[in-house]
């Protein structure tokens, strides 16, 4: 494939052909080609058609004319004989349609030299013909010599019918061989326009080939340093530019991608450090501070689980594949806010809007991976987005409804959050249509038995969630599950607003 360079805003930038301009091409190429040669096979049948049927109709008039030649004789015969006008008004309709019809014939230029010889005979036939008939008609009394003119007449209408039966098999023999030339002609260019099309299908299936084994080779070599990334093996080697765009898009996200996480790991151990120091001092005070930044250290440790992470990946490398580049921008973005919010915030309490916009990046992420399997509903009231309340809260929840409810689910479902200010309080509910839960599990999880922290999830659970909310408003809060098997589960939380602005005050100072 070609690379063609172009001067972009002083800066030289190389372009490559992207995997979907090359098979567009191709396919296009195809079509272009087959449309052209059908609508030619098309026009070829339709010029032989049309000129058939102008032979037929030559044929239709020689016929014509010989019929009306015959009548023509009639009424001149009985117009003799019994002296009645109208026979010799439709003598001359009769007549003039035969003079018509040679002219006709005459004129058309599809007749061959033999027709043409006995049509211009024919014509000279007809005008001694008409003369004699009309000198004679024009006689009240015959003579005797009227009546040889009157033979004369009748052997000459004899002898033009035989022109005109001899003009019909001459050019019923012509007109046969010129169509059987003319299909003949038309086989050859479709025979000639099927054996292009079949080289042009040849070379776009080539073509599609070494598409799909250049693809498969690189994503052969991105899945196998994705596995050795999954293994904490950071020491990969970063891949080299791509012959198509995509996959060269592809790569620079994988390479991007994974200093990225190696960097975000490395600060993450050094916070980490220095988060236990700072919590195992304030562990000897007060209790409280010891749940809190025991906390805040678990989730700060687990916050990017490497399964979370080699999932990412894998949407990412398929994005960049198979979708827009668009696409693969939007998603690397949503990961990086992630990664930035759970490495930067520091804060126990954030305005709900925050919370949302990271819930909506990871959507985002889950939404591409699942495809139409999952998709995400939000519907949060203006006035309840700038309510502090305890961060990472919401996105365990939603974790653990894809985990637990719709990734089971074989059509997928979806996720609904809501949130509005209720007097003196916020009401947020995460809903969902999966696979649901039994009253037993319900109970356990309420009573905080299920501590375990799913593999499928970034790092909290539901019961870290209610250790916090206890820690922070006491028994001013509401935590209630609903569900049913196979019709989906919803989780109610309501905060006491001036509570957990009060929490927010003191932990932030």
């Amino acid at each position: 494939m070609k690379l063609f360079k172009g001067e972009i805003m002083g800066k030289t930038k190389v372009f490559k052909r992207t995997i979907v301009s090359t098979i567009i091409f191709t396919l296009l190429l195809v079509i272009i080609i087959m449309s052209s040669g059908y609508i030619l096979l098309g026009n070829l049948k339709e010029k032989a058609k049309e000129r058939y049927d102008n032979l037929m109709r030559i044929n239709i008039t020689i016929g014509s004319s010989s019929l009306e030649l015959n009548n023509s004789f009639n009424y001149f015969d009985k117009y003799i004989k019994t002296r009645d006008k109208d026979y010799l008004n439709k003598y001359y309709i009769s007549i003039e349609k035969v003079k018509n019809n040679v002219n006709s014939i005459e004129t058309n230029h599809n007749i061959n030299t033999e027709c043409g010889i006995y049509i211009r005979n024919i014509k000279n036939m007809l005008e001694w013909y008409d003369e004699q008939i009309k000198m004679l008609t024009k006689k009240d009394i015959l003579e005797q010599s009227d009546y040889n003119k009157i033979m004369e007449v009748k052997s000459m209408y004899i002898h033009i019918n035989s022109h005109l039966q001899k003009t019909a098999v001459s050019f019923l023999l012509y007109s046969n061989n010129t169509y059987n030339e003319i299909l003949i002609n038309n086989k050859k260019v479709e025979r000639e326009i099927q054996r292009i099309v079949f080289i042009i299908i040849i070379i776009s299936i080539m073509i599609v080939i070494a598409v799909s084994l250049n693809i498969k080779n690189t994503m052969w070599q991105i899945l196998k340093n994705i596995e050795r990334l999954s293994n904490a093996d950071w020491d990969i080697e970063d891949m080299k530019g791509q012959k198509y765009e995509e996959l060269n898009i592809l790569a620079e996200a994988f390479n991007k991608m994974k200093h990225s996480i190696k960097n975000y790991i490395n600060e993450i151990n050094e916070k980490a450090e220095l988060e236990n120091k700072y919590n195992q001092e304030k562990i000897k005070n007060i209790e409280k501070d010891k749940i809190l930044r025991e906390t805040q250290l678990r989730a700060l440790k687990t916050q990017i689980n490497p399964h979370f992470l080699f999932n990412a990946l894998n949407t990412v490398s398929r994005s960049a594949l198979f979708e827009p580049r668009e696409n693969t921008v939007k998603l690397i973005e949503a990961i990086s806010k992630i990664l930035r919010y759970n490495l930067n915030s520091i804060d126990d309490f954030v305005e709900l809007k925050e919370e949302i916009n990271i819930l909506k990046a990871y959507a985002l992420i889950q939404e591409t991976r699942f495809k139409d399997r999952m998709s995400f509903n939000f519907e949060i009231e203006k006035d309840a987005e700038n309510i502090r309340i305890p961060r990472m809260i919401l996105q365990p929840l939603v974790e653990n409804a894809i985990s637990h409810g719709i990734d089971e689910k074989e059509d997928g479902g979806d996720i609904f959050v809501y949130a509005q200010k209720d007097n003196e309080c916020i009401k947020i509910t995460i809903s969902d249509n999966g696979m649901g839960m039994n009253e037993d599990t319900i109970q356990k999880i309420l009573k905080k038995q299920f501590k375990g922290i799913s593999k499928k999830s970034s790092g909290l659970g539901i019961s870290n969630i209610l250790e916090r909310l206890e820690l922070y408003y006491k028994d001013r809060f509401s935590f209630n599950i609903e569900s049913k098997l196979n019709k989906g589960t919803k989780i109610s939380i309501i905060l006491p607003i001036v509570r957990g602005d009060y929490f927010a005050e003191n932990y932030d100072s």
